[in-house]
């Protein structure tokens, strides 16, 4: 059998030998070193797959095959766009346009288009290539460039809030790459990928799961080995946001026994960082620091530091931490923090986000910070009798009262409420029905400590955790 066919039938020891055969018998062959190359990448020896494409990309272009130096210019430059060199990656571009330039419809065409709606600055022109990739692989009748088109186009909708077709087509994409239309496993895995990354931001989790499960039965099935560790890992997460939390472990577990792919989630980093987050949700804190300990500058584990930190009452490290992007996070540390007023704003920031992309589980948990933060403001208001704060309150720039004398108290773990002054204890310690509210507005309070009832709303790991993704 020839390189070609074992490499088909996803033999890729038995495609490597008869490659490098072919490669000893006729030195330089371009067809070759590229399915050398590519056999060595799905053998997960990843850094020498990419040198033997890059020397059968020189060849083709000194044999003036444009065509295929430029399908491969297009392969190197998203591998720069992966590893984040995007200097690199943008000469690759340039040259694959220069050298496609002219071609009539071709499959070549369809991969750069790919290339192009992945790599686009904003959702309208990331749909804009998606939709001139679909329209080629219909042109040509290409079933691999048709189902990475669809998976792109499915996700530029998506991230656009229209959820209903952007699902739509990523369920057309799915199917026709695992259903056996395509045949390259490069456009099966991106498309696998892509899904997988739209199912991680789903609000739709029992959907999302379904199509987790499947591709990384699909890719046990037709050894996928680079992927596996990375199609677990986001399997894990979506299992961990529907609670399914013996599973995910089971999932995650399985993913630290794989080969990796180094450049998903860095190699280990992402499963370790998934499970360490399922560990604080679990309250095994010190389990949790083990497997992040050594991962403090990988951007994947952060979110799991932040939660950690939070966990401890390390508030101070934990704002330290938060991305500005990421806004659920970010209200959970100003709450933390004894700041209910930032927390406020991130929450509405954050049902934003969930009102233009459509997704309900983000608006439940912006109304859920919103209630917490709203709770903190009243009990201060509670515990000064209606009136500011007495010790050197400071206006902060118009987002409500704080005490220099107060010193933030993290909301979680849960802990006992902060105690009232003396002169207000009295009346705190009154049965709530002889009570009255003070008839002032919440929004010029703050709230010097933790929240008194953001520990019954949040005892739960498995409770607190469900609105958060």
């Amino acid at each position: 059998m020839t390189g070609w066919q074992r490499f088909a039938e996803a033999d890729w020891a038995g495609a490597r030998d008869a490659f490098a055969a072919a490669l000893s018998a006729s030195p330089g062959d371009p067809s070759a070193l590229d399915g050398l190359g590519q056999s060595l990448w799905w053998l997960g020896e990843r850094d020498a797959g990419i040198d033997r494409r890059r020397e059968a990309y020189a060849e083709y272009s000194r044999r003036g095959s444009t065509r295929d130096a430029g399908r491969i210019a297009v392969y190197l430059a998203g591998e720069c766009r992966i590893d984040g060199r995007d200097a690199e990656a943008a000469g690759w571009m340039a040259r694959a346009r220069r050298l496609l330039a002219g071609c009539e419809p071709c499959a070549e065409l369809g991969w750069l288009a790919v290339e192009e709606a992945k790599r686009a600055r904003d959702r309208g022109s990331a749909e804009t290539h998606a939709r001139a990739a679909l329209a080629l692989a219909h042109a040509i009748a290409d079933p691999d460039i048709e189902c990475m088109a669809l998976a792109q186009l499915g996700r530029a909708l998506v991230a656009s809030g229209r959820v209903d077709e952007g699902m739509g087509l990523m369920d057309e994409a799915m199917t026709v790459a695992l259903g056996g239309e395509s045949s390259d496993p490069l456009a099966c895995g991106d498309a696998c990928c892509t899904t997988l990354v739209v199912c991680d931001g789903l609000a739709d989790l029992g959907r999302a799961s379904q199509w987790c499960e499947a591709v990384v039965e699909f890719t046990e099935r037709r050894r996928f080995f680079p992927v596996q560790s990375w199609c677990r890992s986001i399997f894990g997460a979506v299992l961990i946001r529907a609670g399914e939390w013996a599973r995910a472990e089971a999932v995650l577990t399985e993913a630290l026994a794989r080969r990796v792919d180094r450049r998903r989630g860095a190699g280990r980093v992402l499963p370790l960082a998934t499970l360490a987050d399922l560990r604080v949700r679990q309250g095994r804190l010190e389990e949790a620091a083990r497997l992040l300990s050594g991962l403090e500058d990988e951007p994947v584990a952060r979110s799991a530091l932040v939660r950690l930190h939070l966990a401890r009452g390390e508030t101070t490290m934990a704002a330290a931490l938060v991305g500005q992007d990421d806004l659920a996070l970010r209200a959970e540390v100003a709450l933390a923090s004894g700041d209910p007023t930032a927390t406020t704003e991130c929450a509405a920031r954050l049902a934003e986000v969930a009102s233009a992309t459509a997704r309900e589980d983000l608006a439940a948990e912006a109304q859920l910070l919103r209630g917490l933060a709203m709770s903190a403001l009243l009990d201060l208001e509670e515990a000064c009798g209606g009136s500011r704060p007495s010790s050197s309150p400071t206006r902060r720039r118009g987002r409500g009262w704080r005490s220099r004398a107060s010193k933030p108290t993290p909301a979680l773990p849960s802990r006992s409420p902060p105690r009232a002054p003396p002169a207000t204890r009295s009346r705190r310690s009154a049965p709530r029905r002889a009570r009255t509210r003070p008839a002032r507005s919440c929004a010029r309070s703050a709230w010097p400590g933790g929240p008194r009832r953001a520990a019954s709303a949040t005892s739960s790991p498995r409770v607190r955790w469900r609105f958060c993704g």
